[in-house]
């Protein structure tokens, strides 16, 4: 008997949330050798990134898959995916031949079906009693989780155009550049998070940076904030500042600013051009994920024979065609949109969490701006923090399908740089 969530267990039963605790750092190097491989897998004659180059020639869509983005705290399915592994190789060891899956989860209940008919094993699903209906999603959005992605795609659109797009179009805003002859540089950074004090004085003060505040204030530089507003639904962000009230921030910050420096929203460079061209890229990737059917095929880790791709359908679907797909598409737009109508700037820096609008936004940088790109890590990352890290072939890949990183990752401890070594990352961007 081997208990699903339980982390204790007896002599005579297992815990699976414990072989996992012990076994996490190989269920890792397994999880991402298993995401190199499927960005690499041929599909109809072409391997799975380069299918995914839309309209933008230097930038493929895997990059903003939900999948590659390997976020633990956005996908419960990577650690269900680490404990059906957990499992078989429990199975494996005790030279079971047969398996009786007591749970009403209808996901596991297919892939655990799927994988005992695979090795002629014997299979039977025990529901047990019904449980109380307990859900963290609201009616709303229970009810758009039902709706066909295309569907979910035009909703999640209509609901930006209303909340962030429309407002600020009437807002208005002008693309001014100080004209003192120093370097510029463009910092990318989420907000609000900022000290409220000293913004009622006028002066902006995030609690990202801290004292770097203080070090521009003595540099002959002319920054440039492009934010990136935070949609944490009854987080401290959200608490602190709505998208309205940025937009009044951003106005009172450039009227006020003394060394000239300038703040935007990344809604500002949302021009009518820009969203038409994210509504064709997701239309484009709406067709290519059509021909995706034969990649449900390859969810299973390396050494596997179980298919665990029932617990990731609704992100890979989202990711092609719902959500998530139109999400990518937008920031792709957006970014393009600013570093072209930027002049050019000496280097950028920007909050680096290994997320998918990174990708566009250096992909975009090196189009248009000569200038080095540098991110900073200013979170703690821990060994099984999935989205900090990739494969180390992840890393070696050159040419228009690889990964886009920084010119200059920033490491903010000891315990990072050695993950950071221990997976290889190119040492001279460390």
């Amino acid at each position: 008997m081997a208990y699903w969530s339980t982390s204790t267990a007896t002599n005579a039963t297992f815990s699976i949330p414990a072989l996992v605790e012990r076994t996490g750092l190989d269920l890792r190097r397994e999880y991402l050798a298993w995401v190199h491989d499927l960005g690499n897998i041929p599909v109809n004659g072409s391997p799975l990134k380069d299918l995914l180059f839309l309209d933008a020639p230097d930038l493929s869509a895997w990059w903003l898959n939900t999948v590659a983005d390997k976020a633990p705290l956005n996908s419960t399915s990577i650690y269900q995916t680490f404990k059906l592994r957990a499992l078989e190789k429990l199975y494996i060891e005790q030279k079971c031949t047969g398996l009786v899956y007591c749970g009403r989860d209808p996901r596991l209940h297919r892939i655990l079906k799927s994988w005992c008919g695979g090795l002629r094993h014997s299979y039977r699903w025990m529901k047990g009693a019904p449980q109380p209906k307990r859900s963290a999603l609201s009616v709303a959005h229970r009810g758009f989780r039902k709706l066909p992605y295309l569907a979910q795609a035009l909703t999640f659109l209509t609901w930006k155009l209303y909340t962030r797009y429309v407002p600020t179009w009437v807002r208005g805003w002008r693309m001014t550049h100080a004209s003192d002859g120093g370097d510029r540089a463009v910092i990318v950074t989420y907000f609000p998070n900022i000290d409220l004090d000293e913004a009622r004085q006028g002066r902006f003060r995030s609690a990202y940076w801290g004292p770097l505040h203080d070090l521009l204030d003595e540099l002959p530089l002319t920054p440039t904030w492009i934010w990136i507003h935070g949609d944490t639904v009854g987080g401290d962000l959200t608490d602190q500042c709505d998208f309205r009230q940025a937009l009044s921030w951003r106005d009172r910050f450039n009227a006020h600013s003394t060394r000239k420096d300038r703040h935007f929203l990344l809604e500002d460079f949302a021009t009518p051009k820009a969203l038409l061209a994210a509504i064709q890229s997701y239309l484009r990737l709406y067709a290519r994920g059509l021909r995706m059917k034969p990649v449900r095929d390859k969810f299973v880790l390396p050494g596997s024979t179980l298919n665990f791709y029932p617990l990731f359908e609704r992100e890979w679907n989202s990711s092609l065609f719902g959500p998530a797909a139109i999400d990518g598409q937008l920031y792709r737009a957006l970014f393009d949109s600013m570093v072209h109508r930027l002049p050019a700037q000496r280097w950028c820096l920007y909050i680096w969490e290994n997320q998918p609008w990174e990708a566009a936004l250096l992909t975009a940088w090196r189009r248009y701006q000569k200038g080095s790109v540098i991110g900073y890590q200013h979170a703690t990352v821990m060994p099984l923090e999935l989205r900090a890290i990739c494969d180390p072939r992840t890393y070696r890949e050159k040419g228009r399908a690889a990964r886009p990183l920084p010119d200059v990752l920033a490491i903010n401890g000891r315990g990072a740089l050695e993950l950071f070594r221990e997976v290889q990352y190119p040492e001279d961007r460390l």
